[in-house]
């Protein structure tokens, strides 16, 4: 299974347990390493990593809660990561999701 952190590296499985759950999450050696030495919780940036999943680029890192505050994206990728939101924006702004120009129906 890929690495939850990178999603590059196939991942090593990790258990935690606690609360009566164990929790099951794969890290590849260089990420559990990485994060070791930064003294973060592998489990908590897995966490923090799925919570964020489906609402970061993965590329730039831009948010789409940077988009609401700006209405701006940080890189191409972000139109793919951010689709549904981006159009949502754009359909209740514009009242329409495809843009029709100045005149409709190409009347001059």
């Amino acid at each position: 299974m890929k690495c939850e952190y990178c999603k590059k590296r196939e991942g090593e499985k990790y258990t935690r347990t606690g609360n009566g759950h164990c929790v099951v999450f794969y890290l590849c050696p260089e990420c559990h390493k990485k994060l070791n030495n930064l003294g973060v919780d592998p489990y908590e940036a897995v966490l923090e990593m799925i919570e964020r999943d489906g609402t970061e680029c993965e590329v730039c890192g831009y948010t789409v809660d940077d988009f609401k505050d700006t209405f701006l994206l940080g890189c191409p990728k972000c139109y793919e990561e951010m689709r549904d939101v981006v159009l949502s924006v754009i359909a209740r702004v514009q009242n329409a999701k495809i843009h029709t120009g100045k005149r409709p129906g190409g009347k001059r």
